[in-house]
């Protein structure tokens, strides 16, 4: 332990991060973006220290398609997985021809899509990561 008052500065790839100055630092709903190095200087009177980089790696689920529903008003209802993030929800009447029918974007692991119309007695549906 050094002598008081010790001064944090936490730093991202290198460069301080704006008001991360205490003695931990936490960062939640990490998104692709936050992935890299992260390090906190020390100091005091004494001088200063820079711990070793943690390297933080961000994994992205691979969104999913758990349910698919026909509701009695003949809309269809998708549960879907793989969040948060950002998907398109693409349709086609056959497995080629694929065209967006949706963005979405989700803030937790499972979420929901609604399509009102349908219309077509055969239509697909496919899930797909935005960057």
């Amino acid at each position: 332990m050094g002598t008081e008052p010790l001064r944090y500065q936490w730093r991202y790839d290198g460069t301080g991060i704006p008001g991360a100055t205490t003695n931990g630092y936490t960062r939640t709903n990490l998104r692709p973006s936050d992935a890299g190095s992260y390090s906190v200087v020390v100091s005091n009177v004494a001088g200063s220290v820079t711990s070793a980089a943690a390297v933080l790696s961000v994994v992205r689920p691979i969104p999913r398609m758990e349910s698919i529903a026909l509701l009695p008003d003949h809309s269809v209802r998708l549960q879907m997985s793989g969040g948060p993030g950002d998907f398109a929800l693409e349709v086609a009447p056959d497995l080629s021809a694929w065209t967006t029918l949706t963005n979405l974007s989700a803030l937790s692991a499972g979420f929901q899509y609604t399509d009102p119309a349908p219309g077509a007695s055969k239509r697909y549906y496919r899930l797909r990561t935005l960057p």
